[in-house]
């Protein structure tokens, strides 16, 4: 199934560190946007109204899922990846 999956970080941010390693443990593809050095993603997370990282929106055709935090378990079952262990 094909996903478009985007992931709003904070660099320093550890939860959104260990959440970035597992997707790409994974080889799940995905968008990163930095909210504290990318203007534009900070806009973006804001409309959202979102101000909690990381924040991960995944697409599929119609279906979107907006996950807050690094909840490996959610983002596996969606992405159909079995290994949901806890990274951090």
């Amino acid at each position: 199934m094909n996903h478009k999956i985007t992931v709003y970080i904070n660099p320093s941010c550890n939860p959104c560190k260990a959440l970035k390693q597992w997707l790409w443990r994974n080889q799940v593809k995905f968008t990163e946007k930095d909210v504290i050095n990318d203007q534009s993603a900070a806009q973006e997370i804001k409309k959202l109204k979102m101000n909690y990282t990381p924040f991960t929106v995944i697409e599929t055709g119609d279906t979107r899922h907006e996950i807050i935090g690094a909840d490996i378990k959610k983002i596996g079952e969606i992405l159909s990846i079995e290994e949901t262990k806890k990274v951090f």
